[in-house]
Order: structure tokens, then C-alpha cells, then sequence
């Protein structure tokens, strides 16, 4: 299946694959590859085996590094991101061949990372990257930075979706601005959206209700739902 990490620039999202990337490293017994633009990490090999491949230095272009990490049949294929049609359409080809592809987009929620993805593909295959991207996507994760009320630095806030019944049918449909309900309403599963994780933020005093704001997806919703909390 796909997972995407997003958000944008200087947001940590790198970061934060990396540290999966790790996680999975010391406990899984997996062939891990990794294609990137450059390379930003290095991993030693643990439980699992890990080539890295970094962009015109050991293979000419993501196509081609793609092709190889599909004939090589990895377990877990890292992509640098998603830029285009072509690294796209290879993404979805390697998740439906059964590896965990995991990459990056320069998205702020879940909603936006569908609607992009969708959109690296000409209008006439909507519909088709719709049913592949409804059947293959597992999860996405969007991440901001705020600064940490204390001035110690910063802390993220995570969106969390995990594609369930209900969001698959959205984006299958092409209905992506169903999502945000969804994942309202899939809070049991662990979802959760950026404002509410923001707000958690709030709440636990590690930022101040300005910086909050500032990073909100909807500042006036947000507003409220302090003044509820007073």
C-alpha cells in the first residue's frame, strides 16, 4: 500500500519518514530501498537490508530507479516525492505489486494531499487514479511546526487520516472534500484533523493560542472551540 507524509517546506516531513524508515529498520526483517533527491540520511542496515539510492549519483533519474525497485520486489520502497506523473504512476505500480510505498508531497491536510496527487495525472485519467489511489492508499500524515510556547524550539501537529470504508468510496468517487468529515467522524480509528490537533496543542499549554492561528486551517473554528473551552 501508500503512505504520504506531507506538508510544507521546512515542516519536518523528511524527518519524520526517516525516523519510520529507522523504526522499521531495527524491527522488521525487510529489503528497504530508498530513492532520493538527494539523499538526506543514511542508514546502516539492522533487522532489515537497505540500499539507498540517490538521483545522478547511482542511478540516472527516478524512472529508472523506480523500474529497478520494482523488479527488485523490496518491501518497503521510500520516494524521495511525488513530483510528477511519472514517479506518481510508478508509486502506485510498486503498492499494488504489495510493497509499503512511503513518500512525501508539499500538502497541508489530507484533503489537498488527494486532490495533488490526482491532479500530477491528465483530466481524462481522473477517474482511473481515482480507483487506483482509493484501492492502494493506507494513510496520510500532514505536519506543521509551530513554536513551542516556551521558545524551546518547535513542535509538530499531525492531521492523521486512515483510509476506511468511508474515505476510500470519497476518493474513488473523486468526492475528496469528504474527507475532512471523515475524518471528523473516524476519531475511534486514531484520525484526527489538523485544527483539533492544533487545538490539542493548545490545551496542553506547548503553544500559545496566537502561534495556533497562525497555522490554523479555519482560524474561526478554531477560535470557538477555545471559547468553548473557557
Amino acid at each position: 500500500g501508500l503512505v504520504l507524509y506531507t506538508g510544507p517546506g521546512g515542516s519536518g516531513k523528511t524527518t519524520t519518514l526517516a525516523s519510520l524508515i529507522e523504526e522499521i529498520n531495527k524491527k522488521r526483517s525487510a529489503h528497504i530501498v530508498t530513492i532520493e533527491d538527494p539523499i538526506e540520511f543514511a542508514f546502516a542496515s539492522k533487522s532489515s537490508l537497505v540500499c539507498q539510492r540517490e538521483i545522478g549519483t547511482h542511478t540516472l533519474s527516478y524512472a529508472a530507479a523506480l523500474k529497478s525497485a520494482l523488479k527488485q520486489k523490496a518491501d518497503v520502497v521510500l520516494i524521495g516525492e511525488l513530483r510528477d506523473q511519472e514517479t506518481a504512476e510508478a508509486a502506485l505500480r510498486i503498492a499494488e505489486s504489495g510493497s509499503l510505498v512511503l513518500s512525501t508531497l508539499s500538502t497541508t491536510d489530507s484533503m489537498q494531499t488527494v486532490e495533488r496527487f490526482v491532479n500530477l495525472f491528465p483530466v481524462e485519467r481522473h477517474r482511473q487514479i481515482n480507483v487506483r489511489l482509493a484501492a492502494n492508499l493506507k494513510a496520510a500524515v500532514s505536519q506543521v511546526l509551530i513554536a513551542r510556547a516556551d521558545g524551546k524550539g518547535l513542535v509538530a501537529a499531525r492531521e492523521i487520516m486512515i483510509v476506511n470504508p468511508a474515505i476510500e468510496g470519497a476518493i474513488r468517487d473523486g468526492k475528496a472534500s469528504q474527507i475532512y468529515g471523515a475524518i471528523e467522524a473516524g476519531a475511534a480509528l486514531g484520525m484526527v484533523n489538523m485544527d483539533k490537533a492544533i487545538l490539542r496543542l493548545v490545551r496542553a499549554k506547548q503553544v500559545t493560542f496566537q502561534a495556533a492561528l497562525e497555522k490554523s486551517h479555519h482560524p474561526e473554528s478554531l477560535q470557538a472551540a477555545m471559547a468553548a473551552l473557557k
